[in-house]
């Protein structure tokens, strides 16, 4: 499903253990709709991503065609947005990707600038001080045409990370972007020697300094797009083989999210198409790593995973499903243990059949699971969110 710029509404849904959010303005608690799932409404949108506080603060980004970037937090009660800094030029474009609350005092996000005067794309890396955005010195390509763009953030509570995207030197091929947060200062690091003819990241998970994972979509020397999962040692990057587990018959697949578990597993979530004709058919993708090994694993009707959150035990798998074979609608997968299978909205969520859930985030402390997306407001939108009690 493209991401759409016209006409769209956030979504934001918090899956909590009984502890209900009350809409923007503090007004009274949001019924529940569904034995499992309330909305939460009040948020702006479409919404690309988001994270939880170990403060329990829930934050943001997305984007709006009418007024640009946008982030905000919720406090337990009520939105708040926070200024997107601009350029001075009212002509750039700003974007926003990603966030990252790594901890009180580190928060995060990070997306491009497109400079309509020279027509450079640029890495853009923001830094909250005081709920005030800081840009922060970033790689970032200087010759006319050129783009670099910054897809993801992680950082850890001792205050390293990284943050992955692209870099297109040419206007016809790209390739992995890898940024280091360390001595206070982003630093780009090489990625491993590759043979594909354009390849990108589009999310990354630090696990530990010498433990992180990226994974994304490289397009080969046969113009097939098949999965790019690479791992940082604390020295070197490397591409991991996932071998048998992704699929040599299809046409496209590619990876966007990214997580470990508890159990030193690591899963990795995306689609894979095959031609039906001349269209694309799609199904969700699913990898897990264990034991050093990749095997796909069984999924439910998911038309495409967008994010995967290890919560505790749980693994949940976010995206949106086809309802028809032109609308599709948010969609939820939690895995028991043997395959992904789908988790009912109730009435919370259903009904939208051009909307998807774009990110989701686990709190540190409570364990509650957000996800964020976008509805079609002409199809009966408005901003909304929901809890699972």
């Amino acid at each position: 499903m493209p991401y759409r710029r016209a006409r769209v509404a956030a979504l934001v849904v918090a899956v909590t253990a009984g502890v209900a959010a009350a809409p923007l303005g503090g007004g009274p608690a949001a019924a529940a709709l569904g034995p499992k799932w309330t909305p939460v409404p009040g948020a702006q949108g479409p919404l690309r991503d988001v994270s939880v506080a170990l403060s329990g603060e829930v934050w943001v980004v997305g984007d709006r065609s009418d007024t640009g970037p946008l982030s905000a937090y919720w406090n337990g009660s009520a939105w708040t947005a926070i200024p997107v800094p601009g350029t001075g030029d009212p002509q750039d474009r700003t974007d926003l990707q990603a966030v990252d609350a790594a901890g009180p005092g580190a928060v995060w996000a990070v997306g491009s600038v497109r400079s309509a005067a020279t027509s450079v794309t640029s890495t853009l890396i923001l830094r909250l001080d005081r709920h005030t955005w800081f840009p922060v010195p970033s790689p970032s390509p200087s010759l006319p045409g050129q783009a670099s763009v910054l897809t993801d953030i992680d950082m850890t509570f001792a205050g390293a990370g990284w943050a992955v995207g692209w870099t297109a030197p040419t206007a016809k091929s790209r390739r992995p972007l890898l940024l280091r947060w360390t001595a206070e200062e982003w630093v780009e690091v090489a990625p491993p020697a590759s043979a594909a003819r354009s390849a990108e990241l589009k999310s990354v998970h630090v696990v530990s300094a010498d433990d992180v994972w990226a994974v994304g979509s490289q397009v080969r020397p046969d113009d097939t797009v098949a999965p790019l999962v690479l791992h940082w040692d604390g020295s070197t990057w490397r591409e991991e083989l996932v071998g048998a587990a992704a699929d040599p018959s299809a046409a496209e697949q590619s990876l966007v999210g990214v997580a470990a578990g508890p159990d030193g597993g690591v899963w990795a979530v995306g689609r894979t198409c095959r031609l039906a004709g001349t269209a694309l058919a799609c199904r969700a993708l699913a990898l897990h790593r264990d034991q050093g090994a990749w095997r796909a694993a069984a999924t439910g009707p998911a038309t495409e995973f967008t994010e995967v959150v290890v919560n505790g035990l749980e693994v949940w798998a976010v995206g949106y499903a086809g309802l028809t074979p032109t609308f599709d609608t948010e969609h939820v997968e939690i895995w028991d243990g043997a395959r992904f299978v789908p988790e009912p909205l109730g009435l919370a969520l259903q009904g939208e059949p051009a909307s998807a859930l774009t990110a989701g985030a686990a709190a540190p402390v409570t364990g509650e699971l957000w996800v964020v997306g976008w509805a079609d407001e002409a199809v009966g939108g408005g901003a909304r969110a929901a809890f699972r009690d």
